[in-house]
């Protein structure tokens, strides 16, 4: 059976209606913003890039690692610098953004004394669940035999919501020692609500050939973290890695891990046993990077998931450095996850990305990204190279066809030019919230740092979402593991929640955008948690052209307070303003207390404690309609009650 392209489901009894609004591709669908215009000045040196809303505002913000002219970036003191997206000045329209250099006020560059940490990795993610992203760093030294700045290690800062950091000793992350760290991936792999941390490993001596295994730290959910690599399993696996992407590969719930090995090995696929342990199985899924064939042998430099044929299963793109482009030979394509009757195993081949000229036989491919470039519905991909052939070195962008198939548009799109030639990063993200998602590039060596802004996405359908994860709910605040799935028309996209992903310090926004080519309308948006028993929640006929964002509460509600709870009494209800919730001692076990409409979003409401019985809201100042209160006690139990705002 011929597995090249698989087609794409339709929801059962749909018609084969086609909701795309198909555009030609032609020049003017990506122009780059001028420097003075995006903010982004003053960036010779930036060599990576990640994208994360760091401020609570929404809009993506941009933290790099750079490099000044004459420093190395393995031992570069001071590297990371971060960028708020802001409002441009004198513009009141929500879409014109500028990006604004904080990185002095920020910190995060400070470990006591300030010595000034290298890190040229890292990872953003809620890692002490206050609703806030904050900072990992890690540290790649290349050639580590030769390293001797000894004290640089993995390290934690703190996110206050606002743009700054603070330092957090006893993280535990230290506790791995002096590794060499390519990457970190943020996951949850016991789904007990606390966020942990995959590291793949580059060699532990390069000249002798000595490498390394990965390293597991699990979250304890208040900023440390424990090592618990020895009793996952991870620890009898050793190869040296460019990249990886923790992500649910066969559909149980549990987040597993796919490595990028830089030759030597065919990489690994760790699956999640569910008992803390995890177990190679990439020869009976068919996931071996590693081909001889004609040429040199194939080294991969990263690994991005993503679910391109829209079947619901996790497909992979993989960076292919060292390969080329003659019959035999490997280079950077998709991995396809054949699903369920095939095992999740996947059809790996190399002609799935076809190259037109100018095209490096030396391939040099560094980094990709996934978007939907014009928004009708298909996943496309945009691939950096550089270094080995700078005659020919460029970025590729791929549209994906009907049928499946790509189709190199780069020469179509005008994008065989300078600016795009020799590139080392690049991140998706949709900086002005219009819907489509626009492109940050870095150039090799830190020659350029642009911004190229879509022009073309929104002018189809899209929806943009959120997923929201509360307090105490046994999810992770940031959502990493969440998947989402929306229906219109009859068709369904999936797109899964990551951080850390790739190589060095691949990183999208946590806000998935969807394109509906010319679907007017969604049937429904379903989250499928990553908490203990996979929940779900099912959102019907949210706006189209807009942002949503979906709250894990209540999703698992089954109507029964916790225990201790079960007497409190709420009145009047329904309420015109004041709502009182009455049983003994709420008042003093009482710690939190979050309303919520009837699709999630938190709602701005004051409440305060009266007596030591009492907690009394206001909803004077929020539309009439059905929420939920929920309450969370000194001890993390929880209770809800539904209320009608008349």
């Amino acid at each position: 059976m011929n597995l090249r392209f698989l087609p794409r489901p339709l929801l059962p009894g749909a018609c084969l209606l086609l909701s795309t609004l198909s555009y030609g591709q032609s020049p003017g669908w990506f122009e780059r913003v001028p420097p003075r215009q995006s903010g982004l000045t003053d960036t010779l040196g930036i060599q990576t890039v990640s994208v994360a809303d760091i401020n609570n505002d929404n809009y993506p913000d941009v933290i790099v690692v750079h490099t000044p002219p004459g420093q190395n970036i393995y031992t570069v003191r001071k590297p990371v610098r971060l960028y708020l997206n802001t409002q441009m000045p004198g513009s009141t329209d929500p879409h014109a953004r500028r990006f604004i250099d904080v990185t002095s006020q920020s910190l995060v560059n400070i470990v006591p004394p300030d010595t000034g940490n290298n890190a040229n990795c890292f990872t953003l993610a809620d890692f002490n669940n206050d609703g806030n992203l904050d900072l990992i760093t890690g540290n790649y030294y290349h050639r580590i035999e030769n390293y001797t700045l000894t004290n640089d290690r993995a390290q934690l800062y703190l996110g206050d919501g606002t743009g700054n950091f603070t330092w957090k000793p006893g993280n535990g992350l230290s506790s791995i020692g002096l590794v060499n760290i390519r990457l970190l991936s943020a996951l949850d792999y016991d789904r007990d609500g606390n966020l942990d941390v995959f590291i793949p490993t580059w060699f532990k001596d390069y000249t002798n050939n000595v490498w390394d295994h990965g390293y597991l730290l699990k979250g304890n959910g208040d900023g440390t973290f424990t090592d618990v690599t020895g009793s996952s399993g991870l620890d009898g696996y050793l190869e040296p890695m460019y990249g990886a992407a923790s992500t649910d590969w066969d559909n149980d719930c549990l987040p597993d891990m796919l490595t990028a090995p830089y030759c030597r090995t065919g990489g690994k696929l760790f699956h999640n046993e569910g008992n803390g342990h995890f177990t190679d199985v990439s020869a009976s899924a068919g996931y071996n990077l590693y081909r001889t064939g004609a040429g040199q042998p194939s080294c991969t430099f990263g690994v991005i998931p993503e679910d391109v044929n829209n079947d619901g299963y996790m497909d992979a793109f993989l960076t292919v450095v060292h390969g080329g482009n003659l019959a035999g030979q490997f280079r950077s394509t998709i991995a396809i996850n054949k699903g369920p009757d095939y095992g999740y195993s996947f059809d790996i081949n190399p002609s799935l990305l076809p190259v037109k000229a100018p095209a490096s036989s030396h391939r040099g491919d560094y980094d990709a990204a996934f978007l939907d470039m014009d928004n009708d519905g298909l996943k496309d991909v945009v691939m950096v190279q550089s270094t080995y052939q700078p005659a020919t070195d460029r970025t590729y962008f791929w549209r994906q066809q009907e049928d499946g198939s790509f189709e190199d548009v780069t020469s179509a799109l005008g994008l065989l030019v300078p600016a795009l030639k020799s590139s080392l990063g690049i991140e998706a993200l949709d900086y002005d919230l219009d819907g489509d998602d626009d492109l940050l590039i870095a150039g090799a060596s830190g020659t350029y740092f642009d911004l190229w802004e879509n022009k073309i996405g929104s002018q189809n359908n899209w929806i943009s979402v959120q997923a929201g994860a509360m307090a105490g709910g046994g999810i992770n605040r940031s959502g990493i593991g969440a998947r989402i799935y929306v229906h219109y028309a009859g068709r369904m996209q999936m797109r899964e929640v990551m951080a850390g992903r790739g190589q060095h310090t691949g990183q999208q926004p946590f806000t998935l955008n969807f394109g509906l080519g010319s679907a007017e309308h969604v049937d429904s948006v379903v989250i499928k948690w990553p908490d203990a028993s996979c929940s779900r929640k099912v959102i019907y006929n949210p706006p189209v052209n807009k942002g949503t964002f979906i709250n894990s509460f209540p999703a698992g509600i089954d109507g029964k307070p916790a225990a201790g709870m079960e007497a409190v009494r709420v009145f009047p209800n329904p309420t015109e303003k004041f709502l009182v919730l009455q049983d003994q001692g709420l008042a003093d076990e009482t710690m939190e207390v979050h309303v919520l409409d009837a699709q999630g979003r938190p709602a701005a409401v004051p409440w305060s404690r009266s007596d030591a019985d009492k907690i009394i809201c206001d909803l004077g100042s929020v539309p009439s309609g059905i929420y939920f209160i929920r309450l969370i006690s000194a001890n993390g139990k929880i209770t809800t009650r539904r209320i009608l705002r008349k």
